[in-house]
C-alpha cells in the first residue's frame, strides 16, 4: 500500500480482550447481514458501507436481510447488555458473527470496528486510495469476543472550519460531502459543529441546512460554532426577517431583545422539528468571529459592561431554551474563547450555574495552549468542562499547515483534564481541510476515547507499523518527529514542561520581519522568485 506521510492513521480504539477457542468461523464471499429489529437510519447507512467493503474484500455483494437471522452470517442486534454510552462488541455466536452496541452510536461503530479488525479497512480508507486485499473468506476465531469500552470523554466533536480546501471538493460529489462523516464515524467521533441554516434555508420554514441534516441522518449530534447561537447567524439576520417572518429586518441592536429571542427561538424550534441531537451553544459574539461590540452599535465600552451583557444574554438564552423546548435541564455548552476567556479569567464574566452547562474552555488564541482563564480555574468536580483545540495555524496562517501536532494536542488535554477534576465532558478540534490534518484529527479521536491508555508516541509507532510496514515504522516514525520539529525557531516556554508551547506562531511575524529588513539595503528585487530565494534562506532547524 503507497501511502504519503499524512494519511497514516489508526482506529481510534483499540479492544481491551480477545480471546479465542479452537476452530473458526468462515464468511464466505456474499454472506448475507442480518439486521436484527427496526433499525434506525444512521446504522441501515453504516450497514450500506459495510456491504461495500464486504464487497471490496470478498468480490460479491453481501445482501441485507430483516429479521431473524440463520448461520454463518453477520448480525446486527439491538442494543444489549452493555454500559452505555456508546460501548460495542463484536463476538461469535452460534455459527455468526454478532455487531452490538449500547445505543445506536454503539451499533455504529461495531460496524465499523469490524471493517477495521476482520476486513482490514482502515478508518482513512478514503484518504489513502485504499485497495482491498481480496480474500476467499474471512475467518473469526471460534469464541472470539472484542469487547470496546465507553469512551472517556462524553462528546467528541470536529470543527470544519476555514475550509479553504475542503469546501470546493465537498461541492463536487454528494460522495465527497459525506466522506468526511464516514470518517469521522470510523475514528469514533460523535458530534459535529457549525451552524444550523444556510442560505437556502430560509426558502423553506423550518429546514435546516445541508451540513447538519446530514449529519443527523449518519447518527452525529450537533452543536454551534462559538458565534452561532442555537445554531443560528446573525448574517442571515435579514434573511430570517424578509422571507420567514414577511417584514422589513429591525435593526440588529443589544435594546432590541425581543428582536433577538424571535431570531433565537426560530433556531431552538428548527433543530426540535429537524429531531437534532443538540448540544445548544449559548453566548454573545459579533456576525463574524469578533466580540458583540464590533456588530452591535449600542454595546458598552468597558471590559465590565461588556461582560454583564454576554451574561445577561447567556441568562436570556437559558430561558428561553428551556421555556421552548419544554426541557428544564436542556444539554448547553458555552465557549469561552477570546474576550470571554479574558473577562472570566478577570472576574467579570460568571456563566450560568445550570448543571447540564458545558463550560468549554479554548487554548490560547494564537499558540495553542490553556489560557489564563483555564489555568487559574479550580472546578469542584461536578462542573462538566470541555475543552476547544485549533491544529490550525491562526491570524495569517493559510491553514494549511499542522506544526501544531499530536504531541501539543495531548499535552493541552491532559493538563485541562487534571483541572477539570473529573473526566472532561466534551472536546472539539478545529481543523479545515482534512488531508493536511489526518493524524491529528486521528490521535485526537484515540485520546478522547482512550485517555487515560493514550501515549502520543506509542500511537506514532503503531500506526507507522501498520501503515508503512514493521521494517520501516522507526524510520518513518523519526520522519514525523523531524517534520513538527522543522518549524522555525521556537519561543522559550512560558509554562513547565510544555516544551512545545510557542511552536511558531509569535515567532513568525519577527522571523519575517528580521529577513525583510535584512534584504532592504539590497535594493528592490521585481523578480519575485528571485527576492523569495534572496529574503527568505533557507534555515535549519533548530
Amino acid at each position: 500500500m503507497k501511502l504519503s506521510l499524512c494519511v497514516a492513521i489508526l482506529s481510534a480504539a483499540v479492544p481491551v480482550a480477545a480471546q479465542t477457542t479452537p476452530g473458526a468461523l468462515h464468511l464466505a464471499p456474499g454472506v448475507p447481514i442480518y439486521l436484527a429489529g427496526n433499525q434506525p437510519e444512521p446504522v441501515r447507512r453504516a450497514v450500506e458501507d459495510l456491504q461495500r467493503d464486504l464487497q471490496a474484500v470478498l468480490g460479491k455483494e453481501s445482501p441485507v436481510v430483516s429479521g431473524a437471522s440463520s448461520c454463518p452470517g453477520i448480525v446486527v442486534v439491538e442494543p444489549g447488555e452493555l454500559p452505555k454510552p456508546e460501548a460495542h462488541a463484536i463476538f461469535a455466536r452460534g455459527g455468526c458473527v454478532v455487531l452490538q452496541g449500547a445505543d445506536m452510536r454503539g451499533t455504529i461503530y461495531a460496524i465499523y470496528a469490524f471493517s477495521d479488525h476482520f476486513l482490514g479497512v482502515p478508518p482513512l480508507w478514503f484518504w489513502a486510495s485504499w485497495k482491498a486485499a481480496r480474500k476467499d473468506s474471512i475467518e473469526i476465531p471460534a469464541g472470539s469476543r472484542l469487547y470496546f469500552p465507553p469512551p472517556y470523554v462524553r462528546w467528541r466533536a470536529w470543527f470544519p472550519n476555514d475550509t479553504d480546501l475542503l469546501t470546493p471538493w465537498k461541492a463536487r460529489s454528494q460522495e465527497n460531502y459525506e466522506a468526511f462523516l464516514e470518517t469521522m464515524l470510523r475514528l469514533k467521533m460523535n458530534t459535529l459543529e457549525g451552524e444550523m441554516m444556510d442560505g437556502g434555508s430560509f426558502d423553506h420554514p423550518y429546514q435546516a441546512g445541508r451540513e447538519f441534516r446530514l449529519a443527523r441522518d449518519r447518527g452525529f449530534a450537533v452543536t454551534g460554532h462559538h458565534m452561532r447561537i442555537f445554531g443560528s447567524n446573525y448574517e442571515h439576520w435579514d434573511l430570517y426577517w424578509n422571507k420567514i417572518r414577511r417584514q422589513e429586518a429591525p435593526p440588529l441592536t443589544i435594546a432590541n431583545t425581543k428582536g433577538l429571542e424571535d431570531f433565537w427561538r426560530y433556531h431552538i424550534e428548527t433543530g426540535l422539528r429537524e429531531k437534532f441531537e443538540m448540544i445548544w451553544l449559548i453566548g454573545f459574539r459579533g456576525k463574524t468571529d469578533n466580540p458583540f461590540w464590533t456588530t452591535f452599535p449600542d454595546g458598552p465600552t468597558t471590559d465590565a459592561g461588556r461582560a454583564r451583557v454576554i451574561q445577561d444574554m447567556m441568562a436570556r438564552q437559558v430561558a428561553l431554551l428551556k421555556e421552548t423546548t419544554g426541557n428544564p435541564a436542556p444539554l448547553m455548552r458555552v465557549t469561552l474563547y477570546n474576550e470571554n476567556s479574558d473577562f472570566f479569567a478577570a472576574g467579570l464574566l460568571h456563566p450560568p450555574p445550570d448543571p447540564t452547562l458545558i463550560w468549554a474552555f479554548v487554548a490560547a488564541r494564537r499558540d495553542h495552549f490553556p489560557a489564563a482563564d483555564v489555568r487559574g480555574f479550580r472546578n469542584d468536580a461536578q462542573r462538566p468542562i470541555g475543552y476547544y483545540f485549533n491544529f490550525q495555524f491562526t491570524s495569517s496562517g493559510a491553514h494549511l499547515a499542522q506544526a501544531e501536532g499530536p504531541w501539543k494536542m495531548e499535552r493541552n488535554y491532559r493538563m485541562v483534564n487534571a483541572i477539570s477534576g473529573r473526566p472532561l465532558e466534551f472536546s472539539v478540534v478545529n481543523a479545515g481541510n482534512i488531508r493536511e490534518f489526518l493524524l491529528e484529527l486521528s490521535a485526537n479521536a484515540r485520546m478522547m476515547w482512550d485517555f487515560e491508555g493514550y501515549r502520543t508516541d506509542a500511537f506514532l509507532r503503531e500506526y507507522c507499523s501498520r501503515y508503512f510496514g514493521a521494517e520501516n515504522a522507526e524510520r518513518v516514525a523519526a520522519l514525523y518527529r523531524d517534520f513538527y520539529a522543522s518549524y522555525w525557531t521556537q519561543k522559550k516556554p512560558d509554562l513547565a514542561g510544555f516544551d512545545r508551547q510557542y511552536v511558531f506562531q509569535d515567532m513568525r511575524y519577527a522571523r519575517a520581519l528580521e529577513q525583510i529588513l535584512a534584504a532592504l539595503p539590497k535594493g528592490r528585487d521585481l523578480n519575485p522568485n528571485g527576492q523569495e530565494r534572496r529574503v527568505f534562506p533557507h534555515r535549519p532547524a533548530r
